[in-house]
């Protein structure tokens, strides 16, 4: 689902209420709420960094890569919650090391 609304985007905002709906879980909200944050916290998404804002109820979506990066920065500027620092230490191990 990230992948098809995020796409080439640097980032896809949206709330729990929609994205519940949309990944047509079985799961109660509140259960759906606290699977997505486990997810965001640990960077489990591949090729995407999650965050959650708590206060408005809602999930960013970060594509990975320059794009995604400025994106994240701008909201971190404006106050909003960004990826967790574990979330960005996952996606550098994924990365595969480069040849010389």
């Amino acid at each position: 689902m990230a992948r098809k609304h995020c796409g080439s985007q640097s980032r896809w905002r949206v709330s729990m209420t929609v994205l519940h709906q949309k990944s047509g879980s079985m799961a109660s909200l509140r259960r759906f709420r606290f699977d997505v944050k486990t997810l965001a916290e640990s960077g489990g998404l591949p090729d995407y960094l999650m965050a959650f804002d708590v206060e408005r109820d809602v999930v960013t979506i970060y594509a990975i890569g320059p794009k995604g990066r400025r994106a994240e920065a701008c909201d971190i500027q404006t106050g909003r919650p960004h990826a967790t620092l574990t979330a960005h230490k996952r996606v550098v191990a994924r990365k595969p090391k480069r040849q010389l």
